[in-house]
């Protein structure tokens, strides 16, 4: 009995563990059309390119790192990359090798981060170099394309607040991360993600302003809401991942930002 029940705990202590050390989060692009590739290949055609692209952070470095990226092509064969190590002078840009891709022995994935922004350049390489004890190839461009990443991935409710606008309810439910609205969604934007819940309207999703670049950096904690003026104001308190430092990103005036989400319905 002691022995299983040891065994029990032991299971249960790494899974803890494991969970503490990693979270995963997922993005998407847009379509990418193949703009500065340096030569081609016939009939192969690379254009209207989408990535999905999954990075892992730890709660003990506080490092984000890119585990894998898959490369969706309408007209060729899609590309999938893993094992990726950053630069060591640029800590944005990754670089993978992936073997036998379409008709080439290898090819270099190159993967460029800022903020929200993405590049992605697929290389064949030609001459490997070593500059500080790091190997470095170098090869033609074969596709090169820029997008914006979009939060794929799962978000949990961080706070719920009720307002009333217009004679009406509406409770406000506040997601753990910042992100940018994907292609389908009814209206554009991007910050600090609020699901709307407005009595006799329906459900809607709106965004509050976020002046950080890296969102996946971020995590939202709780919204503030100040009703003692003319205008009801509503803010949100944020930290940057793995920090005990609160930030609080202003209060705006949240009745404009509903009328405009819902502007279908209150015509």
């Amino acid at each position: 009995m002691c022995r299983i029940l040891s065994s029990f705990l032991i299971l249960a202590a790494a899974v803890l563990s494991t969970n503490a050390v990693a979270g995963n989060t997922t993005y998407e692009t847009f379509e990418m059309n193949n703009y500065n590739a340096e030569f081609s290949f016939p009939n192969l055609n690379l254009d209207e390119a989408k990535a999905t692209l999954q990075f892992e952070s730890s709660e003990i470095t506080g490092e984000i790192d890119l585990q894998k990226l898959v490369l969706n092509f309408p007209e060729a064969t899609d590309i999938t990359a893993s094992g990726f190590s950053i630069s060591p002078y640029e800590n944005n840009i990754y670089r993978a090798t992936v073997r036998n891709a379409w008709v080439f022995k290898e090819i270099v994935v190159e993967v460029t981060t800022g903020g929200q922004d993405v590049q992605i350049r697929l290389l064949v390489p030609e001459v490997t170099s070593t500059v500080n004890n790091n190997e470095v190839l170098h090869g033609p461009t074969l596709f090169s394309g820029n997008s914006v990443m979009f939060d794929v991935s799962r978000k949990r409710n961080a706070d719920a607040a009720s307002i009333t606008h217009l004679g009406k309810r509406a409770i406000l439910r506040l997601k753990d991360r910042p992100g940018i609205a994907p292609p389908w969604a009814q209206q554009p934007g991007q910050g600090f993600e609020v699901e709307v819940d407005w009595l006799g309207h329906g459900v809607r999703t709106i965004y509050l302003p976020f002046w950080e670049n890296d969102y996946q950096n971020y995590e939202a904690i709780a919204l503030q809401v100040d009703d003692s003026g003319p205008e009801q104001m509503v803010g949100v308190r944020f930290r940057q991942k793995y920090s005990s430092s609160v930030s609080e990103s202003g209060m705006i005036s949240i009745g404009h930002i509903l009328e405009q989400a819902f502007s279908d319905v209150l015509q």
